[in-house]
């Protein structure tokens, strides 16, 4: 299953040395990157263009759909190894 990770940017060369590691490790669909990118934006005060995306390959059994107002939202407890990681923008 390919889902999406938004991290600023000065968090992308630790992950992509350790993986995605921690809990909880929130992932969003195709459709909600946009979203998630926004919304992490506000939250963090950060500027939008100081983030970058991840795409991240997990099993279906790993995640959890979040419910609520916005669909397309996931979360894993399980560490993501850096090899399931790529930078797409």
């Amino acid at each position: 299953m390919t889902l999406y990770h938004v991290t600023p940017d000065e968090n992308v060369r630790s992950i992509l040395k350790y993986g995605l590691v921690g809990r909880p490790i929130w992932l969003a669909s195709r459709d909600t990157v946009e979203w998630a990118l926004t919304h992490l934006s506000h939250l963090k005060g950060i500027d939008p263009l100081d983030f970058t995306c991840l795409e991240v390959l997990v099993s279906r059994a790993e995640v959890h759909a979040v419910g609520g107002k916005v669909p397309g939202r996931w979360i894993t407890w399980r560490d993501i190894p850096a090899h399931k990681i790529t930078v797409i923008g």
